[in-house]
């Protein structure tokens, strides 16, 4: 029982002061990969000489904030892009006219396949259907007071919607009133009470859908059930006037034409369209190209990562923490991957940052041939990940610890124990 408490409090104390922040979902591990984690802690353990280290809280504490570091970079790099593909191999689809077009690309649709561009014609665009019942003055209702009912069919399903009206009901009341019965109904209509600045006001119904089903060439229809009580709804307030028919997309791809009952949809399972209008007979060219803003995006967000893990670095200091053979490893690997990029956009300074021009950086990425001069790129971060990773597993290497005796080569034994206490920062000693 005793222990329990103990380790308890041990646990406590670690998620409470150790525990990582902004952690992002890049950062879930599957079972294989936490059991590679281990396989490497091992490893490291069995062929690494035995170290003298300090019982000192001040370089437990470095070592956490340097694998916090690692771990941040880590995440601003898988945020970015699958490390398996090439971060600047980032794709758009293209509208040769965005105002009657919106086009966007579907990513991992069509992997490792070519993606031809199409020509679109736009000749009607998907409308809902709207009914606008009579405009009626603001004076009281000219019905009987007493129950009322009315009956809408949205495509296969039947509604019956039921009010009273009262004695010295105004007509705007009663709207208002048949306005909100139909909206919280979530039958996919809406309603609302629209005024024609004369001060008259008409209830209009809207499907919330475009086109039509079924073969039919409506959305809704309202009814009045004749066997009802108190008729004259549909009559008085005119809510099965319909003002606008509903109609579905017509358009024309490579020349053949297709239906749509939404004015958003689908082609070729890579294509996502918007239509905003008709073309008028003008065939719109819709396409996929290299999407320049975000490989810009991409570039920027990996080198702020990078100075933000060396920004990091300087806030550790102690007389044991060996903060120059961090910064110079790692600059060592900016400078070897980036350091010809300059006349691209991309500079590393004397002090190991990395600046972006963007200007240039967008001049060059507008040429398709000059997009190939960044795949230094990639592999920059995938240098960077493998960075964190050793850092991570081993945080202590960068804090002096000098070597009591180096194990007999090939014949090493596993302490996974130690070991722990090297990365993961849990093993307090042995009992």
């Amino acid at each position: 029982m005793a222990n329990s408490i103990a380790l308890n409090a041990v646990y406590d104390h670690v998620l409470t002061n150790y525990k990582s922040k902004d952690v992002t979902q890049t950062e879930t591990h599957k079972k294989s990969e936490l059991r590679g984690i281990y396989n490497s802690i091992v490893k490291i353990n069995k062929d690494s000489p035995l170290f003298l280290l300090k019982d000192d809280t001040q370089d437990e504490a470095q070592a956490v904030g340097l694998k916090e570091e690692a771990r941040a970079l880590r995440s601003t790099i898988y945020g970015l892009s699958n490390l398996d593909e090439n971060i600047l191999d980032q794709k758009s689809a293209y509208s040769s006219n965005e105002d009657a077009v919106e086009a966007n690309f579907v990513k991992n649709a069509a992997e490792e396949e070519e993606l031809p561009s199409f020509r679109l014609n736009v000749r009607n665009l998907a409308q809902s259907q709207v009914n606008t019942g009579r405009f009626l003055p603001s004076g009281a209702v000219q019905l009987e007071p007493g129950q009322y009912s009315f009956n809408v069919r949205v495509g296969e399903q039947k509604y019956e919607f039921q009010y009273t009206i009262n004695k010295g009901d105004f007509n705007r009341e009663v709207q208002d009133r048949l306005s909100r019965l139909v909206d919280k109904a979530g039958v996919g209509l809406r309603a609302s009470v629209i005024n024609d600045g004369n001060g008259y006001t008409a209830l209009e119904i809207t499907a919330s859908d475009t086109g039509t089903v079924s073969g039919r060439d409506y959305r809704f229809k309202i009814t009045e059930d004749e066997i009802s009580t108190n008729g004259g709804t549909l009559a008085y307030f005119g809510l099965d006037q319909v003002s606008t028919q509903a109609e579905n997309a017509v358009f024309e791809i490579n020349g053949k034409e297709r239906v749509s009952a939404s004015n958003h949809f689908m082609v070729g399972g890579v294509y996502e369209l918007t239509l905003h209008g008709t073309t008028n007979g003008e065939e719109i060219e819709i396409g996929v190209r290299n999407d320049t803003e975000s490989l810009i995006d991409h570039v920027k967000q990996l080198a702020k990562g990078y100075n933000d893990f060396l920004d990091g670095i300087v806030t550790h200091d102690s007389e044991s923490f060996k903060r120059s053979k961090i910064e110079s490893e790692t600059r060592a690997i900016a400078e070897e991957h980036l350091g010809k990029l300059a006349d691209e956009g991309i500079h590393v300074t004397d002090s190991g940052k990395i600046e972006i021009d963007e200007a240039r950086l967008a001049e060059v990425t507008r040429d398709e041939e000059g997009i190939e001069r960044f795949l230094p790129v990639n592999d920059f971060a995938k240098s960077l990940i493998e960075k964190s990773r050793e850092i991570s597993l081993d945080p202590m290497k960068y804090i002096d610890r000098p070597v009591v005796n180096y194990k007999n080569p090939g014949h090493g034994f596993v302490a996974p124990y130690v070991t722990s206490e090297y990365s993961g920062m849990l093993f307090s000693g042995y009992c």
